[in-house]
């Protein structure tokens, strides 16, 4: 089964920039630079290029509370 993965922006303490939601890939932004706009297309070739299996999720990663989002965001929508 393949898990549909969506590039989203996430804030957290201990990182803030774009996440991958189906594994730990991260692409951390400079405080100063922080933007919840379209991603920048570098980010988006770079998500589209990740390899999942590559990035195992971690328990701190931001990706985790990303993906979550997301899921709660989709649930009970038809």
């Amino acid at each position: 089964m393949t898990t549909s993965r969506k590039l989203v922006f996430q804030k957290s303490d201990k990182c803030t920039g774009w996440a991958c939601t189906a594994c730990g890939w991260a692409k951390p932004l400079p405080r100063l630079v922080e933007s919840e706009g379209n991603p920048p297309n570098d980010i988006e070739t770079d998500f589209a290029n990740h390899d999942c299996g590559k990035y195992p999720r971690k328990r701190e990663d931001f990706s985790q509370d990303a993906a979550r989002i997301v899921r709660g965001a989709t649930e009970g929508k038809d």
